[in-house]
């Protein structure tokens, strides 16, 4: 920053109706300031938009049907590759 509060700048990303990429210039301190409180405003703007979305009143989304299979207790056995499987994920 120099003694004017002004610090300088190089453009790395930029739409079609944003400034050149590559451009260097000056840009005072208190613009600076109002531009990240500007994109934080929007990101917050944004994250409430999608928690509103998220479920809302209309409550939370469908999950997958389900088909429940009643085993008798001690019923079960194993699958005949379980030893190998497991072997394998270690």
């Amino acid at each position: 920053m120099d003694q004017n509060g002004m610090v300088p700048v190089k453009v790395k990303v930029g739409g079609p109706s944003d400034c050149a990429i590559g451009l260097r210039t000056n840009v005072s301190v208190n613009d600076l300031e109002a531009m990240e409180s500007e994109q934080q405003q929007a990101l917050t703007d944004a994250l409430l938009a999608a928690s509103k979305n998220m479920g809302g009143s209309r409550g939370l989304p469908q999950g997958p049907g389900t088909t429940p299979m009643l085993i008798a207790a001690g019923q079960t056995r194993p699958a005949p590759d379980a030893m190998t499987t497991l072997s394998q994920l270690q």
